[in-house]
Formats: structure tokens, sequence, C-alpha cells
């Protein structure tokens, strides 16, 4: 009687310490901080199957990025695949969740462009279901009237308007452990965020989220990290920003630049500032129009960049083909309220410097 007491309380032992779910799959053999790291790396880049298989191990969908309060949702809802939200809403996620800069999820779906999520998210934070789009029903021809109808005459077509561009995403929409471009003097690279600046230190490289700055690895397993600007660091799937935040208005030609001469025993450092006194309009129809100093005029057509962000201006000042990125600074941005562009040229001549009245 005593040997059997002592199995059933050894059991009952062994039951308390098991999991109250079973844990499937091949995620199930690792331990919980790789598991929940995993599953917010997969569901930034909306890989709903994986994101799957990780909770089936045990990830947890209620994670909390530890420096930025970021969640699994909101990674999700920045990747702009409304599956993987709607896996992890019917999974139990909350929407309502705020980061370190009291960003939700509908405010990732929307620094995205991503009108579903963000439809989804509303109604899931109203209580209810999103409506389904329901497509209008062809209509009969109407009968051919008796008397005719003049045709009306031909409008002539308005010049193209410059366009609201697409937010370039707010500091903050990439958390730990993301994939990402970041921008160094010879181009873009592939990295991994492996800090991001918060409101309060956690660590001896960590810096004041006031700076808007990401630690990048320049890949998951290498050294020579360093902080960039948020304005150069951007999602590794194209996304509208990439070539709609350049669709407006900018003033161009402020350049800042050095130059040193040796003569002799004797050195010379000569240092120019030119203010914008040019005008650049990029139209969202793929052409613009460049005001020169003299009020000489360039127009053409831009081009997208194929695997990163920006455009190119084709054949434009002296003819050369002119890059446009992203240049602004977090002085630009929070003190000037300005964004800025550079413009490089397709050859050995000094790029260019613009600007325009801040989007956000």
């Amino acid at each position: 009687m005593k040997t059997t007491w002592g199995i059933l309380i050894l059991c009952a032992a062994l039951c308390t310490t098991l999991p109250l779910y079973a844990q499937t799959g091949p995620w199930a053999k690792y331990d919980q901080e790789l598991k929940d790291g995993a599953l917010y790396r997969e569901a930034s880049q909306g890989n709903l199957e994986e994101v799957k298989s990780i909770v089936a191990g045990g990830g947890n969908i209620h994670y909390l990025a530890p420096q930025t309060k970021s969640t699994i949702l909101m990674a999700a809802a920045g990747s702009g695949k409304i599956e993987v939200v709607k896996y992890l809403l019917d999974q139990g996620a909350d929407p309502s969740l705020k980061d370190w800069w009291n960003y939700t999820a509908l405010d990732k779906a929307r620094s995205v462009g991503a009108k579903d999520i963000e439809a989804l998210l509303q109604a899931k934070m109203a209580g209810k279901q999103p409506s389904p789009v329901v497509e209008p029903k062809p209509q009969p021809d109407k009968p051919k009237e008796d008397t005719a109808v003049p045709a009306p005459k031909p409008q002539p077509k308005p010049a193209p308007t410059p366009l609201a561009p697409n937010k370039w995403p707010m500091f903050g929409s990439y958390a730990v452990g993301d994939s990402i471009l970041y921008w160094v003097p010879t181009g873009w690279r592939r990295g991994v965020v492996a800090e991001v600046g918060v409101k309060e230190a956690t660590g001896r490289v960590s810096v004041d989220y006031s700076h808007k700055k990401y630690l990048i690895d320049p890949d998951a397993y290498a050294l020579g990290n360093d902080w960039y600007e948020w304005s150069g660091v951007v999602t590794l799937q194209r996304k509208p920003f990439w070539t709609n935040w350049f669709i407006g208005d900018w003033q161009l030609g402020e350049v800042q630049a050095h130059s040193n001469e040796v003569k002799g025993n004797k050195e010379t450092d000569t240092y120019y500032l030119h203010k914008a006194s040019e005008k650049l309009q990029v139209f969202a129809n793929k052409t613009y129009r460049w005001q020169l100093t003299d009020g000489k005029v360039v127009t053409g057509k831009w081009k997208s960049i194929p695997n990163e962000p920006g455009i190119v201006l084709l054949k434009a000042f002296r003819g050369f083909d002119w890059t446009l990125r992203n240049l602004t600074g977090v002085h630009d941005w929070s003190i000037r309220k300005l964004d800025k562009i550079n413009l490089k040229p397709n050859a050995q001549v000094m790029s260019i410097n613009g600007q325009r009245k801040s989007t956000e």
C-alpha cells in the first residue's frame, strides 16, 4: 500500500513539471528564448508556415521584445502579410498593446500601407468581424435613346500633379533580430538589427531613442556592428515607400563640399556651401521636371531601383542619370522639419542634396 501511494505521489509530481500543452514539430527541442526570437523574425518576414511551426513547438505569441516592447503581432502587421496577422489574432494575440513609442500593431500596418491589415485590426479592436468585400453586380445596358446626344468635346489633359508620398517607416518599425537592408557609403547591404535606441539605456552600447538609430550587424554572426540612422534602414521586401516617398516637390542645389589643394609646401582647404535654389518635381506617372538655377527646364522619365529603395532620373541635368536616396537625419527631421535627399550622378562629379517640408 505504501508503495502504491509513493508511485501515485511521484506521478503527480512529474505531471506538475510537464508543459500544459504538447509541443510538437522541429522547434520543440529548442529553448524558449531561441523560439521566441525566431517567431518574431519569421512573423516580421510574413512566413505563415514557419510561424505555425514555431508556435506548435512552443513559441510564445505573447512575446515582447525586451528593448522595444514590440509584439509578434506588431512584427506581422509590419510585414504586410494578412494571413500571418489573421493566424495570430485567432491564437489570441492582443492588438491593443503598445511598444516603447506607444505604437500599436495598427500603426505598424499603416506605416507600410497595408490597408487590408489595418481594416482587420480595426474591426478586431472594435469587437466585430470585418465586412466582406462585395463586388458590384454588372448593370444591364441601357436602351438606346431616340434622340442623338452630341459627343462631349475632348478636354485637355491636366498637368501631372505630385501625389502625397508614402511615409518612410517610423523609427521603431524594426526590432532586434529583424533582417534588413542598411545604407553605407558604398551602397545598400544586408544586415540584422542587433539593438534599437531605447528610452532607457539597457546595455553599454545602447543609445537614447531620440537619436533614432539602429545597431546593425553585417549579418547575424559577424562582428563590426555600428549605429545607423533610421532613414538608412529598410525591410528586405520591396514596399511602396521604396519609390513613392520620393514623389513630390523638392528644392535642390544645397551642396556642402570640401576640397584640399597642395602647392609646394602650402596646403589649402576650401569649403563650399550652395543653398538650394533649383526645383525638382517628381510625378507619380514616372516623369520629372527639373528647373535649374538659370531657368532652364529639364524633363524626362524616372525608374525604380530594382532591389533597393530609391529612384533614378533618366538623362537629367547634364545628361546624367541621377539616383535619389533618403538622406534625412534626426536633426533635419526633428529640428528643421525637413526631408532630405541626395542625388548622385552616374559620373565622377559632385552629388547634390535636396530638401522639402517634412511629410511626417
